[in-house]
């Protein structure tokens, strides 16, 4: 490889080769064929960086999730909450929810589950929606029958 940076390596790691070849020179004007073409220390440096992040991208073990990622991602997550106190029999429309974290028991992504069904025990205002505070959609259809 006589390029001067790291694509055709990037590329070429990602079809799998895992050797590479690199002309290295510590000054590109000493007299040679090979160090006017070489890469000197700065650019053998970002060389060597920029192939270790290709690997590390595709390498499937580096990308575990790790205990502090995981504790993140949880505390990063929306729930549903309730945006004023709710009595029990109330029908619940969008106004009566607040999607913020931290997560909790019911995810955001559960809305729908949530809207139009009605509160089967009392919730207090910024209190976490649960399953046990809500008669589903289908168990009040089927009540409907």
């Amino acid at each position: 490889d006589h390029t001067r940076t790291a694509e055709a390596a990037i590329a070429a790691y990602a079809y799998g080769a895992r050797w590479f070849e690199k002309h290295f020179t510590f000054d590109n004007s000493l007299e040679g064929f090979d160090h006017k073409h070489a890469q000197n220390e700065e650019e053998f440096t970002r060389y060597i960086s920029a192939i270790r992040d290709i690997e590390f991208s595709l390498n499937p073990a580096s990308n575990k999730i790790t205990d502090a990622e995981k504790y993140t991602s949880e505390r990063a997550r929306r729930s549903l909450y309730a945006s004023r106190d709710l009595p029990a029999g109330h029908l619940i429309s969008d106004d009566d929810v607040l999607c913020v974290r931290p997560s909790a028991i019911m995810n955001a992504n559960e809305i729908d589950t949530l809207i139009g069904s009605t509160v089967s025990k009392d919730i207090k205002q910024y209190e976490a929606f649960s399953h046990s505070h809500i008669k589903s959609h289908e168990s009040k259809n089927s009540s409907d029958m």
